[in-house]
């Protein structure tokens, strides 16, 4: 799901202003995308650090650079040609700017014509973002802004390339950055021999004097509980740098937690909110057990549909 205009630019848009935490790794270049080792690794199992993945990440970062190849007769520089494009105008994330990669181009082409060459020349691994590519007036000039994007895996968030271009002498000028954030690497998952897990959901209206309602429910089906483990350990470290953005105002609070029961102690995995961009805590018996991770939305679909 792209990140939105409204809630990801780095203007502001009249939200709340919070701090987010997203994730980095990649499949075109061989980016680190090893499964997560568990408090109990077999022996031999390969074992992916939080490094591993932010070397992958650049790596990535610089393929998504020049993954759609220009025409022949454009030319590549290495500062922007024209005084508009000197900064980025916008931002998609969650992405860490510290893996943001720029270039710019000048190609004499129609920007109807550009925007048709983007869209042909698209490798496998990335996709065009629909609704994007259109042309709109931006301080009294006309300008397209075009997006496309790649899965998030193990490693890194999803990753964004964005053309923006205007008409520039006969041709046009083109600045193109890339959006990416790397994630932290799992190192505890929840044992496979997991015998109930509880799930927890408390909403909670911010209007005065609400009170907040919770909903409780204890699974022991060994096929359900085998699929809430599953759920759990396929979700991804959360992105190694914060994310600052504007958020949206919301009226009500919803909170989630799994609460895994297995013969080595209790394991709890926590949200305490569904906006902006949360982290999921994993605790063991208590104590903090591996980096925050991302929920994306698999986690609170999945309680939702057992606890209706």
């Amino acid at each position: 799901m792209r990140v939105m205009r409204l809630l990801v630019i780095w203007y502001v848009l009249g939200g709340l202003l919070v701090l987010g935490l997203g994730a980095c790794g990649d499949a075109r270049p061989n980016a680190a995308n090893s499964p997560s080792p568990s408090s109990s690794a077999s022996p031999g199992a390969t074992v992916t650090s939080t490094h591993d993945n932010v070397v992958a990440t650049r790596r990535f970062s610089r393929w998504l650079l020049h993954a759609i190849p220009m025409p022949r007769s454009a030319r590549e520089w290495s500062h922007s040609p024209t005084p508009r494009y000197r900064h980025a105008s916008i931002g998609i994330g969650p992405s860490d700017p510290a893996l943001t990669r720029t270039t710019w181009w000048t190609v004499s082409l129609s920007r109807t014509a550009l925007g048709s060459w983007l869209r042909t020349h698209t490798p496998h691994g990335l996709r065009t973002e629909s609704g994007s590519g259109g042309s709109l007036m931006s301080s009294g000039v006309w300008e397209v802004d075009q997006d496309f994007h790649a899965p998030s895996t193990a490693a890194h968030t999803k990753g964004w390339v964005n053309f923006a271009f205007m008409e520039h002498g006969d041709g046009l000028v083109v600045r193109v950055d890339t959006f990416v954030g790397a994630r932290f690497a799992r190192t505890v998952l929840v044992p496979n021999d997991t015998t109930s897990v509880t799930i927890r959901r408390t909403e909670q209206s911010l209007e005065p004097h609400a009170r907040p309602h919770t909903t409780v429910r204890t699974i022991t089906d060994a096929r359900a509980v085998a699929s809430l483990v599953k759920v759990i350990n396929g979700l991804p470290g959360a992105m190694t740098t914060q994310f600052v953005t504007p958020c949206p105002a919301t009226m009500k609070q919803t909170s989630y937690s799994m609460i895994f029961a297995t013969p080595h102690g209790s394991y709890v995995g926590t949200l305490p909110t569904t906006n902006c961009w949360p982290r999921l805590t994993l605790t063991h018996n208590g104590a903090k057990a591996g980096p925050r991770l991302d929920p994306g939305e698999l986690f609170t679909k999945t309680t939702d549909h057992y606890l209706e």
